[in-house]
């Protein structure tokens, strides 16, 4: 039977024109898509493996479930739809909804949708021509897949929208990456989530600075240190939960920022007068682990 899909322009807005599936999408125009994140009471993400059958992304894990959205169907519809059709069960609808949007490859206008659920994997009856496997994963698990390049980054928006939208608290900055032999630089930290804990030197920006800026008065404030030299290394998302907010709520970190590999002149004080550091420390790489070091070190830890 010939799928056919509704067009659309750059906002959203239904044209009066529709395409077979898999035909050339024409210029200007677009189709709508979605993405639904499926996240259980323990804040865990189901994701499924595409069939090796698949032309696009085989053998690659994906969101939980999405697709194409069909001519005469909403973005809604769309989502429900294409959940029982992957997945085998019903989505409560009560718990679905819209949190984000993005455009994709320049035709396509993907709709993210969350539901939290919780369900078995084993009372899932997916569709085999669709879905190789599924499994529930937390998101550093998720992201460790992702470096390993076996799951699909460019859907990776709607997810650190899930992220911030299931979070007690979220945070940004950025943060130097200080190596010597087998130790790395650390402060300790006198509050926040990761209070008591070491994490790597960084923060957020003040003033409109760059982040070289923030990376070098960081730095400085928090450990004595003068960086020498820095290399950009990348985007950094992580989550920490092992701990407890004011009201007794369990806590949910997600925490983003930019990481830099960062060269330093002179020696770390083990004593400073900040908000945020008791100190800079060398800390032998062997002696890290989640029960002394925050998410953010242990990632920076694989770099």
């Amino acid at each position: 039977m010939t799928e056919y899909w509704d067009l659309y322009d750059v906002n959203g807005r239904l044209i009066d024109a529709k395409m077979v599936r898999d035909e050339e999408i024409p210029e200007g125009a677009y189709h709508l898509s979605v993405n639904i994140w499926i996240v259980n009471s323990k804040n865990e993400i189901l994701i499924q493996k595409r069939s090796p059958n698949k032309k696009k992304l085989p053998n690659i894990w994906v969101e939980s479930a999405g697709g194409a959205v069909i001519s005469g169907e909403n973005s809604f519809e769309g989502a429900v739809r294409e959940t029982e059709e992957e997945l085998g069960f019903k989505p409560d609808v009560v718990h679905l909804q819209k949190i984000h949007n993005f455009i994709l490859r320049n035709n396509t206008l993907v709709d993210v949708w969350m539901l939290r659920q919780d369900i078995d994997v084993k009372d899932m009856y997916v569709d085999k021509e669709e879905v190789s496997e599924v499994m529930w994963v937390s998101f550093n698990k998720l992201m460790k897949l992702v470096r390993e390049g076996v799951f699909a980054p460019t859907i990776l928006p709607g997810l650190f929208k899930v992220m911030e939208n299931i979070a007690t608290r979220t945070h940004f900055g950025i943060y130097a990456l200080i190596e010597r032999e087998d130790s790395i630089l650390l402060i300790k930290k006198r509050r926040g989530p990761y209070s008591g804990m070491y994490d790597l030197p960084g923060g957020t920006p003040e003033g409109g600075e760059t982040e070289v800026e923030t990376l070098v008065r960081e730095v400085k404030e928090e450990t004595g240190s003068y960086i020498s030299d820095h290399k950009f290394l990348g985007d950094v998302h992580v989550v920490f939960d092992g701990f407890k907010e004011a009201d007794g709520r369990k806590g949910f970190f997600f925490h983003s920022g930019k990481l830099y590999k960062c060269e330093i002149e002179g020696e770390p004080l083990d004593c400073i007068s900040d908000l945020d550091s008791d100190g800079g420390f060398w800390v032998n790489k062997n002696e890290l682990n989640s029960g002394n070091s925050s998410a953010l070190a242990l990632f920076a830890l694989e770099k």
